[in-house]
């Protein structure tokens, strides 16, 4: 296992983000409609919440643009898995448990699941609703992690720097959208935003939205057991 994590490094060799210096190319039209769709997201979260006939209408927005901006280049986004990445998706949900813990720890009041009251009851409905939701929550990282590094690299071409800025922007805008959720800003952002700093890492580094998807459906499951179990406990 050690060694399995000693071999990982920060990032995947002979790999790299794809879109931000045109590769493939993009065309402008499509990065507006990129920037537009993640504006009018935004500005639907924190005037309208998460109603579920807001929720779907925006999930949808999101797959269309995202259709429009990445044909024909989805393989750039989603790739198969490889055999490391199975021991690679554990170690992350350890450690995005891990940090769950210390975040609850030191934020007032601050909710070690993270979940919806909803999320106790394990339903099927309620694994599918998940499992669909945070297929909205992966694409629309991406979407602001990939436009913050291809705008931030046309203007400084420093790609580390820029990694770590765009990473920083998506994950301050991702929990900035929960303020409707939690009704506390710092909250949103530190616990929401980059407690899932761990997630966010299981992309950068395979360049696989489908690593950081699966690590984030297995943790937020793997949390709703927990809560149904601790309901049958009381």
């Amino acid at each position: 296992m050690f060694d399995k994590l000693k071999s990982m490094g920060w990032e995947r060799e002979n790999t790299d983000f794809p879109f931000y210096r045109d590769n493939p190319n993009l065309s402008k039209n499509k990065w507006y409609a990129l920037i537009v769709v993640s504006v009018f997201l935004a500005i639907g979260s924190f005037s309208w919440g998460y109603d579920v006939d807001i929720t779907l209408g925006m999930f949808v927005s999101l797959i269309l643009v995202a259709i429009y901006a990445f044909k024909g280049h989805f393989g750039e986004i989603v790739k198969v898995l490889e055999l490391n990445d199975f021991w690679f998706i554990i170690l992350c949900i350890i450690g995005e448990f891990i940090l769950t813990l210390l975040l609850a720890s030191i934020l007032p009041g601050a909710d070690v699941t993270a979940q919806d009251d909803v999320a106790v009851t394990l339903t099927v409905m309620n694994i599918i609703e998940t499992a669909i939701q945070l297929v909205w929550e992966e694409l629309y990282k991406f979407i602001l992690f990939i436009t913050a590094l291809y705008v931030s690299y046309r203007f400084t071409g420093k790609r580390g720097f820029c990694v770590v800025i765009a990473t920083l922007f998506a994950l301050t805008f991702f929990g900035a959208l929960h303020l409707s959720v939690y009704s506390d800003l710092f909250y949103s952002v530190v616990a929401i935003g980059y407690g899932s700093i761990v997630t966010a890492y299981a992309y950068l580094r395979t360049k696989n939205l489908l690593v950081s998807y699966l690590v984030h459906l297995c943790y937020d499951l793997l949390l709703m057991v927990l809560l149904y179990l601790a309901t049958l406990l009381v």
